[in-house]
């Protein structure tokens, strides 16, 4: 039986090693919307850091989808990049994993699964 819509959480975050890029992130986000059946809504926000002299040098991926967001936060200067998926429409993380093999080529990635 599948769960009302909204009734329960999902979330998956991924670590992700290797250099990732504005552009990268764009067209990840793009695939793995795809690849998971989500639907973007809204037009993204970047946000790019240091900040007011503070922080690391990088930025932050906002992209809205209906079934709530995907958001990376990467780091060039430690070469890597977290990506989380938030949403009420359950999805296979695995599928995403996938994604990124096939269109990043990450040096490693790793992620876990929570639902509440």
């Amino acid at each position: 039986m599948r769960d009302e819509f909204g009734k329960k959480m999902h979330i998956a975050a991924f670590a992700i090693k290797g250099d990732v890029s504005e552009a990268d992130v764009i067209r990840l986000t793009d695939a793995i919307i795809a690849r998971i059946g989500m639907t973007k809504a809204h037009s993204p926000a970047v946000f790019d850091y240091p900040f007011q002299d503070k922080g690391g040098t990088g930025f932050t991926y906002c992209q809205p989808i209906t079934e709530s967001a995907i958001l990376w936060d990467t780091w060039p200067d430690h070469e890597g990049a977290y990506l989380m998926i938030h949403s009420c429409k359950d999805f296979n993380a695995q599928d995403v994993m996938e994604e990124i093999d096939k269109t990043h080529h990450a040096s490693q990635a790793y992620f876990t699964v929570l639902t509440l």
